[in-house]
């Protein structure tokens, strides 16, 4: 199931930059499979990464040249330390190529592309 890199929009990241956002997709980022049963064949994937300052956030998007950015107004306190009722930001990536390309780029720094890849290739 590779990725050509003309069917991605992420761009090609140097060692240390595919190193950051694998890191911080772990501190501050979300990578799943959502739908029914969360499985490869009925559900679709998400990575995102939520901050209170957009120019924060928008470093994803930089780094990667790809996926959107987002004002959730309200947000609820995913993390536990406080942030409910907080406007957050929130970049992310929903298109399955990109979200592969990104994944094979960024997997060996972040224990959630790892998991999630553990699920989506098998």
């Amino acid at each position: 199931m590779g990725v050509h890199p003309r069917d991605s929009r992420v761009k090609k990241m140097t060692e240390v930059e595919r190193a950051y956002l694998g890191a911080w997709i772990d501190a501050d980022g979300s990578a799943m499979l959502r739908g029914r049963d969360a499985r490869k064949d009925n559900a679709k994937g998400r990575i995102a990464i939520a901050q209170k300052d957009v120019e924060i956030v928008s470093t994803a998007l930089r780094l990667t040249q790809a996926g959107n950015i987002n004002l959730n107004k309200k947000s609820l306190d995913w993390s536990g330390v406080g942030l409910a009722g907080c406007d957050m930001w929130v970049w992310s990536l929903d298109s399955q190529r990109d979200i592969e390309d990104l994944m094979e780029q960024c997997y060996p720094y972040s224990e959630k592309l790892q998991r999630l890849r553990a699920v989506w290739y098998n």
